[in-house]
């Protein structure tokens, strides 16, 4: 691949950092974001660097594209060998924890009350804090410290947090890639040593905020900012669009038009892929497929989540006995219509959508759910299936996006109208509306940059817009 006038200088200042100074990249879709740290790399081969990764798949891609002076780990492994094998060579450890396991470490305790410390200990583990004044939860980490509670991946993960030494001295430079959706434990692992560092990502695919993501892009402070405007994907009249919308609703001061590095090679169209905002819309796509395309398509993302929170709403409505533990929240609500008008009143897209499809489909869901199986097995395909948030890192020849994404327009027009009449007692839902607009817009757009060639938008919400044609630094 060719590299850009802007690679080249990313290149060049990478090369002159000084140990502790720091480079963001703000790097938009179909950038080379990935290509542009192994060029890092190769242009500095007598330095070593350490590549931060988010889980094994990304590292076992990564380790066939950087050179041998890149170490690819993830966090996770990197504080395993740190913490875990010095510390805890014989602990057992698990994924996470339920209330019912505490049961034992504090008998007089009501379940309600263990979920809230649990909560209470995500939050904790995943925070770049380092004092805990919770006692419960100070007596809850100390079993575990002492092998008579196992560990969690994220506690050893925090334990490495806390440590002062973390042997990241061997390492000249730390690259922290998709920095727009990592955690505030993480960064500060990455930020807590004298390496020179390198942060990337793109500041409007940020899209997990619900899960206690944090985009690094706006939170750090860096010696040098540099971007990366030229997309190797898509064509310009989908950036057009995407760049509309970005710069009317995401409101980035420093937004940079994205450009087309070459029209000319672009694939011919071949692959192709359904895009839904929500899990219950693909469910009704599924349904909606002929036998004949049936035939044809294969489902990305694991009919088990996508299918929950439908199959828990009819289990709530039918038979509440087999509500699955993670759906346990539903019972805050008395009976179906108060879920709701709860799911009304926040505008929780995911839940409405849900409802819907329970009320249209009952028991249906669950027939549809074994056809979903047959695609998500399905080996090989030049046609899928998945909603936007999976859709992230993929790219396709076409896509379609349905027609449960946000009505940008809308939206915005109405946190306007909700900010011109704020009140004091009403700001932090104010602010929790504005973070969930912007989440929506850069849903969008992950979405629709999604596609090399060609987009069908059948969202008659954001399928019209305005000119939008900036092409003078063409």
């Amino acid at each position: 691949m060719k590299l850009t006038d802007e690679q080249y200088e990313i290149i060049e200042q990478a090369s002159k950092l000084l140990p502790k100074e720091i480079l963001k990249i703000d790097a938009c879709a179909g950038s080379g974001k990935t290509y542009t740290l192994v060029e890092i790399a190769k242009h500095n081969m007598d330095k070593s660097f350490l590549y931060l990764a988010f889980n094994k798949a990304i590292v076992t891609e990564a380790k066939q594209k950087f050179p041998n002076n890149v170490k690819v780990l993830t966090t996770h492994s990197l504080a395993y060998r740190n913490i875990v094998i010095p510390k805890f060579a014989n602990a057992e450890i698990k994924s996470d924890y339920k209330a019912f396991d505490l049961k034992e470490l504090f008998p007089d305790k009501k379940y309600e009350e263990l979920s809230f410390l649990l909560e209470e200990f995500r939050q904790y583990i995943t925070s770049d804090k380092w004092d805990c004044h919770n006692s419960d939860l100070k007596i809850f980490m100390r079993a575990m410290y002492d092998g008579k509670l196992p560990l969690t991946h994220d506690f050893y993960l925090k334990l490495y947090q806390l440590s002062k030494h973390k042997n990241l001295e061997v390492y000249d430079y730390i690259l922290l890639d998709e920095a727009q959706d990592t955690n505030d434990v993480t960064l500060d692992i990455f930020l807590d040593n004298d390496c020179r560092k390198i942060l990337i990502g793109d500041k409007h695919q940020s899209i997990y905020f619900f899960r206690g993501a944090i985009n690094a892009l706006d939170k750090v402070v860096a010696d040098y900012n540099m971007h990366l405007s030229y997309s190797f994907r898509s064509t310009q009249p989908i950036l057009d669009k995407a760049n509309y919308f970005l710069s009317r609703f995401a409101k980035d001061r420093d937004f940079i038009p994205m450009k087309c590095f070459s029209e000319n090679d672009l694939k011919k169209e071949h692959t192709h892929c359904i895009i839904t905002r929500t899990n219950a819309t693909l469910i009704s796509v599924i349904n909606e497929l002929s036998d004949k395309e049936l035939a044809l398509y294969k489902l990305i993302k694991d009919p088990e989540s996508v299918f929950a929170l439908s199959k828990n709403l009819y289990y709530f409505s039918t038979n509440k006995k087999k509500i699955q533990n993670n759906y346990k929240w539903l019972f805050n609500f008395k009976k179906y219509q108060d879920i709701i008008d709860y799911a009304e009143e926040t505008d929780d897209k995911e839940l409405l959508y849900s409802l819907d499809l329970v009320k249209e489909h009952g028991e249906n869901i669950f027939s549809i759910e074994e056809k979903a199986q047959i695609l998500y097995h399905r080996t090989e395909s030049k046609f899928f299936l998945t909603n936007a948030h999976q859709s992230k890192g993929l790219e396709w020849d076409s896509i379609r996006l349905c027609d449960d994404f946000s009505d940008l327009k809308k939206d915005y027009a109405n946190l306007c109208k909700s900010e011109n009449r704020i009140q004091s007692g009403k700001r932090a839902n104010t602010e929790a509306k504005k973070i969930a607009f912007i989440q929506e817009v850069n849903l969008y757009y992950v979405a629709l940059t999604r596609a090399r060639h060609k987009v069908l938008d059948l969202s008659d919400n954001n399928k019209t817009y305005d000119s939008y044609l900036i092409r003078a630094d063409y």
